[in-house]
């Protein structure tokens, strides 16, 4: 192979090496950087991801509904009592804590070269880009998928164990609502 610059600017504006009469390259040109490929699936990916925030987005509140109604079906699922840790708090902990360790190892199983310092691994030089794009849209999809199941056999269950019927009802015929004050984690008085 043969190698000849032709242009090379020394200031950062407008620099650009190209070689020519390279032999293993069609046309005999090449420039340094990664070949720009276009983006053919844009608007399809951007209608995807749409849908998925959608989907992810409305499942919330149907998710903090169970949770919350939930709370008194200990008696009558036989379920234990959860602390406020595993209602409000522990929950995202948990798959905040997950999701870097998972994805950022999917991320380092699609790099291709390494940067070595001192004998020792680096960051990334180069990512394939085709295996970090279904490896990581594919995960996430699969992640989604396997959180709206889960949330799906909860509902299907809280519906036949009839958890989430309110059937107390006051005199006039409207819904009655039991409040504990809690005072110095002692409950003090029932409203």
């Amino acid at each position: 192979m043969i190698l000849k610059i032709v242009l090379n600017f020394l200031t950062p504006v407008l620099c650009t090496q190209i070689y020519q009469n390279c032999s293993c390259v069609l046309g005999g040109l090449a420039a340094i950087g990664v070949c720009d490929y276009g983006c053919s699936h844009m608007y399809g990916y951007v209608i995807s991801g749409g849908l998925r925030l959608l989907v992810t987005t409305l499942g919330s509140i149907p998710k903090l509904i169970i949770l919350m109604r939930g709370r008194g079906c200990e008696k009558m699922c036989g379920g234990p009592v959860e602390s406020g840790w595993e209602k409000g708090f522990g929950g995202p902990v948990e798959g905040w804590l997950l999701a870097p360790i998972v994805f950022g190892s999917l991320i380092d199983n699609t790099c291709l070269i390494w940067d070595i310092k001192c004998h020792a691994r680096g960051r990334c030089l180069l990512y394939d880009n085709d295996m970090f794009r279904l490896k990581f849209q594919g995960y996430a999809g699969l992640f989604l998928a396997c959180s709206l199941a889960f949330q799906l056999i909860a509902y299907v269950y809280a519906r036949c164990t009839r958890c989430l019927d309110t059937d107390a009802k006051g005199e006039d015929g409207a819904p009655t609502v039991e409040m504990t004050l809690v005072v110095n984690g002692n409950a003090t008085v029932d409203a």
